[in-house]
């Protein structure tokens, strides 16, 4: 599938993280960057070849909040269009809550990715954003969260994934699709209807709902595939990243509950305990 340059956006300045050697595009006239999109051209007539932004990423990223150059900052909002495609070095990323977008394909075919913090604030995961990342095996969405694309995530690793309830719209072509999957949980309260997000492979993954919606699932296209809807009580319950912005991680990516002197990440940002 080739799509429109339209969907791109190519600013002509770059910057080059050192830490992490992501490549970042700016608009020197305006106030805003983004983490370089990549390309996808015809490699031969048996199939197109994806050539990622920043080629050169290192195993362990950390998605910087702004950038600044000649004293002048640059807001990071978006993860451009096939960003990290098949950068199967990539173990863990952290992406802070300055990001509005992740584009299409960003992380596609990133078989080694483990590990991926998102942070409040990010509005859409575009299409075959994390597809085919087989060794993502959880994943927290944000309640900021209204866009899930078409193959986002299918053929990952998760036996299970909570969509938040202020999601509004789910592409098709399988969505959520993982031959591990066995839970969808939907805080969606007012379920839209959705069109081959989930198909017939899907039929024997429960899906579980807030009490009182069962039947309004029951009876809505796309949802009603599931042959166990179950109800639950959402009182006190809420997805894991609601207050991920509090969270504080190592550089590795991991949660640490009691950190001690050191550099962590928090917010997306490298923070000095002291």
């Amino acid at each position: 599938m080739l799509m429109q340059a339209s969907f791109i956006t190519c600013f002509a300045d770059e910057y080059k993280d050192p830490a992490t050697n992501v490549l970042y595009t700016y608009d020197p006239a305006g106030n805003r960057a983004e983490v370089k999109a990549g390309y996808e051209h015809d490699e031969d007539w048996y199939g197109n070849l994806y050539e990622p932004g920043s080629p050169d990423a290192k195993d362990e990223i950390i998605i910087l909040d702004k950038i600044t150059i000649n004293g002048k900052d640059y807001i990071v909002d978006k993860i451009g269009y096939c960003a990290f495609s098949y950068k199967n070095n990539i173990i863990s990323v952290i992406i802070p809550s300055s990001v509005r977008s992740i584009e299409y394909g960003a992380f596609m075919h990133c078989t080694s990715l483990s590990n991926v913090v998102l942070s409040q604030g990010l509005n859409s995961i575009g299409w075959l954003a994390f597809n085919n990342c087989s060794n993502l095996k959880q994943i927290s969405l944000p309640e900021s969260l209204k866009s899930i694309g078409g193959g986002a995530f299918s053929f990952c690793g998760m036996s299970d994934i909570t969509i938040p309830s202020c999601v509004e719209e789910i592409g098709d072509m399988q969505a959520f699709y993982s031959p591990a999957l066995k839970t969808i949980t939907s805080l969606i309260k007012e379920p839209f209807e959705v069109y081959e997000s989930f198909n017939s492979k899907l039929r024997d993954v429960t899906l579980r709902v807030p009490a009182g919606t069962k039947s309004k699932y029951e009876t809505t296209t796309g949802w009603r595939i599931f042959n166990t809807i179950e109800e639950f009580l959402p009182t006190g319950i809420t997805t894991p990243t609601t207050h991920q912005e509090s969270c504080i991680f190592d550089l590795q990516g991991r949660k640490v509950a009691n950190p001690r002197k050191g550099i962590y990440i928090k917010d997306g940002q490298k923070v000095l305990i002291k």
